[in-house]
């Protein structure tokens, strides 16, 4: 147990420095909640002091080395795809930023539902059938790729403008400047959730 815990307070820094409340949410747990806000994507450091002014335990004992940890500030971005309505939905924070009509699978290549992560980026790629595909394809030079569970990816699509009704093979067909919009906006790691 800690016998000093008014301590962690003052030897509490926070960089880029902003006021906030000191708790103990258990006997081993501190929390600091800010009453403000940092910049977005502000790289923020905290630093709890060690040493044998810092906090000690009941036996006297200290931890002789600073404790530190990095964090950046980052909204949560979601990549929401509906497919009963054909349309892609950019949240940012539980905002909505940005909507587009899109293509998704036609029966028998269906978008699979579900919540998965963009895996990987192309800014451009070819992409052809499986061997098993009963309709083969071949596209050259597919723009803006983000790719979200194996072979399925949102895309640019340059060779129709029939957003808003299935079509696909499976991916999330997009119109190409939308699909640039996505691309730059959502970085590896931004969940997707298709649903209907």
């Amino acid at each position: 147990n800690i016998v000093n815990p008014e301590v962690a307070a003052r030897n509490l820094i926070i960089q880029p420095a902003i006021n906030g409340n000191v708790l103990w949410s258990r006997p081993d747990k501190l929390v600091f909640t800010p009453t403000g806000a940092w910049d977005y994507q502000a790289e923020v450091s905290v630093t709890l002091k060690g040493g044998p002014g810092g906090l000690k335990g009941a036996s006297g004992s200290y931890i002789e080395d600073d404790f530190k940890s990095y964090f950046v500030i980052a909204t949560y971005k979601v990549i929401d795809v509906n497919l009963s309505t054909q349309t892609l939905l950019l949240l940012e924070g539980g905002t909505p930023i940005f909507s587009t009509l899109v293509s998704t699978g036609k029966p028998g290549y269906e978008t699979p539902a579900g919540e998965f992560y963009v895996y990987a980026k192309d800014r451009v790629v070819d992409m052809e059938s499986t061997p098993e595909a009963v309709e083969f394809y071949y596209v050259k030079d597919v723009p803006w790729v983000l790719w979200f569970k194996g072979g399925y990816s949102v895309h640019g699509t340059y060779w129709h403008n029939e957003f808003g009704r299935v079509r696909s093979h499976g991916c999330v067909n997009v119109p190409v400047p939308a699909a640039e919009q996505i691309y730059r906006w959502a970085p590896v790691g931004t969940p997707v959730i298709v649903h209907y």
